[in-house]
């Protein structure tokens, strides 16, 4: 035995045993060995296969702008539901970007728009939501609170409409009460809002309207009849 043992170690060379460890290696486990063998920041893509890298491979924002190409991300790339606006970049967004239709009005911050940001002729009819009030078929600003009783006044301070196209008159009747005569306008359906018009604590409101005027009374803060400016407008 002592002779066998003796023969087989006389046959052992540097390159019989360097050999033999590095077909056990790679026969069970040689990958691991080699992975531990690489020194960080050796590896790059050009090492890579395509389609080798997985999610569960990246770290948890590894993955930052920085690394993309320009434009190598699209829409299909990216999970509904993803993006917020806080995750875009003021400015970046174009209109060709959108596709036609996608932002609407639920999307809007309030008061988010403005009118620099539309374009001359972009807002047609149908855009535009119906008033729950109506069109305005005729609206007045009373500038004149004390005016001579029973004499009526052609309302010309630049705040009236009449969609007839006549005058549109006022006459104080009494103490705070008022008729504003929209000529050639049927006021005999729709509805009427009048508002008192200043900094005062003062308050008007609709009596009655029918034919072409409004009635309209004003009242101080205790309540008592009181000349006042207001506004009045007839919606149908």
């Amino acid at each position: 035995m002592r002779d066998s043992l003796e023969k087989l170690g006389s046959r052992f060379t540097y390159a019989n045993v360097v050999s033999t460890v590095a077909l056990v290696i790679a026969v069970g486990g040689g990958g691991v060995a080699a992975n531990a063998a690489l020194a960080n920041n050796t590896v790059g893509s050009p090492q890579i296969k395509n389609g080798q890298v997985k999610n569960v491979d990246l770290g948890r924002k590894s993955v930052t702008t920085s690394k993309l190409r320009n434009n190598s991300v699209l829409s299909r790339h990216v999970k509904n539901g993803t993006l917020q606006g806080k995750d875009v970049k003021n400015g970046s967004l174009t209109r060709n970007d959108l596709a036609p239709s996608s932002i609407v009005a639920s999307l809007l911050a309030s008061g988010s728009v403005t009118g620099d940001a539309i374009a001359d002729g972009a807002v047609a009819a149908d855009d535009l939501a119906s008033s729950p009030l109506g069109v305005a078929r005729a609206y007045a600003w009373n500038n004149i609170p004390a005016g001579p009783l029973g004499v009526s006044s052609v309302l010309n301070n630049g705040y009236v409409y009449n969609s007839s196209g006549e005058d549109t008159t006022v006459t104080r009747n009494g103490v705070g009460y008022y008729a504003v005569r929209f000529t050639g306008v049927d006021l005999g359906s729709g509805s009427v809002h009048v508002t008192a018009y200043g900094s005062s604590s003062d308050t008007c409101k609709v009596q009655s309207w029918g034919a072409e005027s409004v009635w309209v009374r004003c009242f101080d803060a205790a309540g008592n009849p009181a000349d006042n400016r207001f506004t009045v407008g007839y919606y149908r």
